[in-house]
């Protein structure tokens, strides 16, 4: 489960980030780590100016790489123009001090509501004690929080299901037969990257038929390093028939290994992001399976909820999670080479 300033450079990193779109060739590119440093800069047209916001809620997640974390931040911007307030995402690419800094700037602000992807649960106590200090409500996006400070709703997929989907997805396209596969996992320690990998390896428990024969915890869900751990495992053996990944990134590195050995359509990948990449794979009629995190509905939650805070209301929820957390879900969607609809609608340029 497999990365700013004002709202005008977040828009411009939208089209200026490449990393995770189609490259002008066949082949899916690695990753190519982006600058996101920036200046101050006005919010998108149509947006309250914070001056004149009677709310103000700031938004940090730990990259603006991948092209769900930009859809994220569209859908926030959308329902943040509809209901008359003003919204500033800042990604910290990964750099836990570079975040801390973005949350002290918006309590400096007077931010009445802050909505954070911790880098990892670990620094996520500071950044909950900075919150609580200030008085200022707090939204989790995905990352679950360390410490005795819990945020006050958290808008998550059900990362464990989505780890269990997964495995039955393989099953349901490979067959009952015995198969072996590749699992490739998030960052380690990272709150969705494990939940990913519980959800996957508990179902695997169902399927004794399947041979995990390499696992491996690719850290920052890097594209590069699955595509490495990839090319190893195939040093090694051939015999794969399946790729089950955090994140598309992972998916795409591995794919491309596998493609320098021509066995790429011989292999099943089940992952998760509905990326570019990823539906351009499809698209070539590779057996691709992707869970589309319906990423624009989870900036439209934030902002609800950070609205319903900040008025003083109990934000919407659907279930409270172990740790007493109140957990606004998202409900997910797949897409694959069998059925692009979700590709259409997401991507709607690659079917013209």
């Amino acid at each position: 489960m497999k990365k700013i300033a004002a709202m005008l450079l977040a828009v411009i990193m939208v089209f200026g980030f490449t990393a995770c779109g189609g490259t002008g060739t066949d082949t899916p590119a690695a990753d190519t780590p982006e600058d996101t440093q920036g200046t101050d800069a006005p919010q998108s047209a149509g947006m309250i100016s914070e001056e004149e916001a009677s709310i103000k809620i700031g938004i940090t997640s730990q990259t603006m790489k991948e092209k769900t974390y930009r859809d994220m931040m569209a859908g926030a911007e959308e329902r943040a123009i509809e209901k008359g307030v003003y919204m500033e995402w800042q990604p910290c690419d990964l750099d836990a001090s570079k975040e801390l800094d973005i949350i002290h700037n918006y309590i400096t602000r007077g931010f009445d509501v802050i909505a954070i992807e911790p880098v990892n649960g670990t620094v996520s106590v500071e950044m909950a004690q900075a919150c609580v200090d200030a008085g200022v409500p707090f939204i989790s996006l995905e990352v679950d929080f360390e410490g005795e400070n819990m945020p006050d709703i958290l808008v998550s997929g059900d990362f464990y299901g989505i780890g269990q989907a997964k495995v039955d997805k393989f099953v349901e396209v490979f067959g009952d037969g015995p198969a072996n596969i590749v699992l490739m996992d998030g960052t380690l320690g990272d709150s969705v990257a494990t939940a990913v990998h519980n959800g996957a390896v508990d179902q695997l428990k169902n399927y004794p038929q399947i041979t995990v024969v390499h696992q491996e915890w690719c850290p920052d869900w890097a594209r590069d390093f699955a595509m490495t751990t990839m090319q190893n495992v195939l040093a090694k053996t051939t015999d794969i028939q399946g790729v089950i990944s955090a994140n598309d990134a992972m998916g795409v590195g591995a794919y491309n290994a596998c493609e320098e050995i021509g066995i790429e359509k011989d292999v099943i990948f089940v992952s998760m992001d509905d990326d570019e990449d990823a539906v351009m794979l499809m698209q070539k009629g590779i057996k691709y399976y992707s869970v589309d995190k319906n990423s624009k509905l989870y900036g439209t939650k934030v902002i609800d909820a950070a609205i319903s805070l900040a008025n003083g209301e109990e934000p919407a929820y659907d279930k409270i999670n172990d740790a007493g957390v109140k957990m606004s879900l998202i409900d997910l969607r797949w897409n694959s080479c069998d059925d692009l609809t979700v590709g259409k609608e997401m991507y709607p340029h690659l079917f013209e």
